[in-house]
């Protein structure tokens, strides 16, 4: 068969008029429930850009910011090309309009000082319902057993003999127990030390800490079978955010936001361990 004799596609696999169009790969289709991930994803990594913003407004920090917001703003993007994509529609360039709406939406409140920076941006995740709303078009039996990259990862490790970490549920309890007992120790240091002789080591104390959280919420996830694709790494941006930003804002004391960061993570406990090594099908 010659390439004149091969039927053009849209980008979202149906005939297409314009000639040479190409079909977005599987791998780049985003349903609903990942969008609504990247969406909470966005917001968490651009709350401490607004806050470098407001503390850090010039300089090297500024240069920073920029290209945070630049590369955030890359991300949402790809995430609704592959929204629409996905819903079958990315063959008529549905999503560009769509892209300059919600981008005159987020920022010109913001220039005509109508909005602040945080009305704004809840303003623009309002705009972003429209696209979680829309259904997802019927996918081939191809596109169903289409991997991540972090799905191969993990199956190369396992044919290798690698084995996860895994964490069961009161392993999990006592690990967060004991790193929020640590963290209240550490705040409690700092404030009766000063930046004197509590500043960097117990920086390193909190960069120690973190760390080791991460670790133990990312075997629980895989004690749970859902350490697949960016879930560990999700769960732990949306729970940093939550517990540090009110931290940072002066909007409630370190007591509390340990009490936040721990109960947040109570969920976790509860999620069943999984049979053997299957684990849940997650939407990619």
């Amino acid at each position: 068969m010659t390439r004149q004799d091969m039927p053009e596609r849209g980008f979202d696999g149906n005939a297409s008029p314009y000639k040479g169009a190409r079909r977005i790969p599987e791998r780049l289709l985003v349903g609903p429930v990942s969008y609504l991930r990247s969406l909470l994803t966005i917001t968490c990594l651009y709350l401490p850009l607004m806050w470098l913003h407001q503390s850090f407004g010039r300089g090297i920090a500024a240069v920073v910011d920029d290209l945070g917001y630049a590369a955030l703003y890359l991300v949402w993007v790809y995430k609704v090309v592959g929204r629409f994509a996905d819903s079958g529609r990315s063959s008529n360039w549905y999503w560009f309009p769509f892209c300059i709406a919600s981008t005159v939406v987020l920022i010109i409140p913001v220039w005509l000082k109508l909005l602040n920076r945080y009305e704004a941006l809840v303003l623009f995740m309002s705009v972003q319902v429209a696209l979680v709303l829309l259904e997802s078009k019927p996918r081939t039996a191809e596109s169903v057993q289409v991997k991540s990259a972090g799905q191969k990862y993990r199956e190369r490790r396992i044919s290798e003999g690698a084995e996860d970490l895994q964490v069961s549920a009161f392993p999990f309890v006592v690990g967060v127990f004991t790193i929020t007992s640590l963290f209240v120790l550490l705040q409690y240091m700092a404030k009766s030390f000063g930046n004197a002789g509590g500043g960097w080591p117990v920086y390193s104390c909190y960069f120690v800490l973190f760390v080791g959280w991460m670790v133990v919420t990312t075997g629980r996830f895989s004690d749970a079978g859902w350490a697949v694709d960016w879930y560990p790494s999700q769960f732990c941006l949306v729970v940093s955010v939550v517990s540090v930003m009110p931290l940072v804002f002066h909007l409630m004391s370190s007591n509390r936001a340990a009490l936040i960061f721990a109960s947040i993570q109570i969920p976790l406990a509860f999620l069943r361990r999984k049979e053997g090594a299957s684990s849940p099908d997650v939407e990619a």
